[in-house]
């Protein structure tokens, strides 16, 4: 039966070294970049494109709206968020295979997924300066500039943790494979030992 002690040890962080570190250290940064993500996108504005008599693309001032605090989908976003980086985090601590495969898996859809709506974003951010040109009300062109800074904002960050969610899965297969090689080496010194007492 372990004693106090060598419980405490096997939630040391500090323990860590190579590929679970690592794991370990990606997981901080998600966790930092995920609670960044959502407070940049607390209040940011939200306006209309629509297409002009001309063909001409524009923003519809008539339909702005600026988000105020988080809604049921940041919420949502933010939970699972949390919950896939603590296995993380959970796995890197206690050597478990298991829960580093399913991070890693998490990880590489996460990064597909948010890579994608990085560049989708950044290929709409031209259209929306385009249409902020024709705008003539002043308020209306102050949120325009506000939902364009906010777009640049959402390339960056979401860039940056897909980024973040491929080196996570990449350390959480190398992490999976060592704690498995740790499992059957652990198990054929026991074999030997059990073996030499027979």
């Amino acid at each position: 039966q372990s004693t106090w002690g060598e419980q405490s040890r096997m939630w040391d962080a500090s323990q860590l070294q190579g590929a679970p570190r690592n794991l370990f250290i990606i997981c901080m940064c998600q966790m930092g970049m995920l609670l960044v993500g959502v407070l940049v996108g607390v209040h940011r504005p939200e306006c209309l494109l629509a297409p002009t008599r001309d063909g001409e693309i524009t923003i519809d001032c008539d339909h702005c709206k600026a988000a105020a605090g988080l809604d049921w989908r940041d919420f949502v976003l933010l939970v699972i968020g949390v919950g896939v980086i603590g296995v993380g985090m959970f796995a890197a601590i206690r050597r478990d295979s298991d829960y580093c495969q399913f991070y890693g898996m998490v990880m590489l859809v996460y990064s597909f997924v948010i890579g994608l709506s990085a560049l989708l974003t950044s290929m709409e951010i031209p259209i929306m300066i385009i249409a902020a040109t024709s705008v003539q009300n002043q308020d209306c062109f102050d949120e325009a500039s506000q939902m364009i800074t906010s777009a640049r904002e959402h390339t960056i960050l979401y860039g940056l943790n897909s980024v973040l969610d491929l080196a996570g899965a990449v350390f959480a297969i190398q992490s999976k494979e060592l704690f498995q090689y740790e499992n059957i080496s652990s198990s054929h010194e026991e074999y030997e030992r059990t073996s030499a007492v027979l």
